[in-house]
This record gives C-alpha cells, structure tokens and sequence, in this order.
C-alpha cells in the first residue's frame, strides 16, 4: 500500500485513466478525508474505480462501492491495485437493496453517479441518519443542474469543509 497521496497517485494513474475522473486536488481531498474518517466510507457511482481507489488507500475502513453498473475496469483497477479486502461491492444505485448492505454508521458519503437531482437527493435524505460527511462530485458542471441544484440545497443545511475543482465537501452541523 502506498505511504502517501502521491505515491497513490502514481500507482493509481499507473493502472487507470485520469480521462472523466477526479483531478489531482479532487483526489487529494479524497484521499485525505479516508485519513481522517473512522467510520465506513460509501460510495456511490465508482465506474472505473479511481475515486474507489484514492478512499480505499487512505482509509482502514471497509469502502462500500455501489454503482447502476461495475464494468470490467473497475474490477481490474481493484484487482491491480490489491484493494479486494478493503472494497465491498454493493449492488445498484437504481434499487434500494444496496441499503441492506450498507453500515449503520458512515464517515463520508462520496456521491458521483446518476447527476440528477433526485440521484444526489433520494440517497442523502435515506442515509442521513447514518452519514457525517457527504462529498458531491460535479457540483459546477452545466451538463448537471440537478446536482447543482442539489448541492445548494445541502449547503442550508449542513457546513461547507471544502470547495475544491468540482467537489462540494459538506459535514453535518
């Protein structure tokens, strides 16, 4: 396992692409908030498995990757990068079966699938008891008023961390 964030960083980019992922400063913050949280991490949209990936390294806790589909990728860059132990598959954001599988508490709640509204709504409302941190991905993006919309919202409610590239990192008040 890698000691730091730039050691994750090159050995992350080694087996997966950068192209529609995180950026360096995105990441960083990922990957700082797996350092600090000492509750589960969920995770919900994880494609390739890159975002999976900065949490899974940083963290010793069990990262919960729930996403509407897992494609070869994502098993490949788990695989490569030795993170089966800390990365539990948990089904679909479509359905709420994946909800059974989730820890009754969670340190952050790292949101990137769907881009919708509801997508980023529905999840937060259900797992709200349970969350401390919730991260959105692609907050600013105009492809995505839905998160946009949804993200504004959630900064009424909770405490702005951090704005960094495209992420929202809020924690409860």
């Amino acid at each position: 396992m890698p000691s730091c964030f730039e050691e994750a960083w090159i050995s992350i980019n080694a087996v997966v692409s950068s192209e529609h992922s995180v950026s360096y400063a995105e990441a960083r913050l990922l990957y700082l908030l797996g350092c600090y949280t000492i509750l589960p991490i969920v995770e919900l949209g994880s494609y390739q498995g890159r975002s999976t990936a900065f949490l899974a390294y940083s963290s010793s806790q069990i990262v919960y990757a729930v996403d509407e589909f897992f494609p070869e990728v994502f098993d490949t860059t788990i695989a490569s990068l030795d993170l089966k132990n800390v990365v539990k598959v948990c089904g679909d954001t479509l359905r709420c079966s994946f909800l059974k599988k989730l820890p009754d508490s969670i340190g952050v709640l790292w949101i990137d699938s769907l881009h919708t509204y509801r997508g980023v709504i529905v999840p937060v409302e259900v797992l709200w008891p349970r969350v401390d941190y919730i991260v959105l991905h692609d907050v600013w993006d105009s492809r995505y008023p839905g998160v946009t919309r949804a993200a504004n919202e959630l900064e009424q409610r909770m405490r702005v961390i951090a704005r960094i590239g495209s992420i929202l990192c809020l924690r409860k008040r």
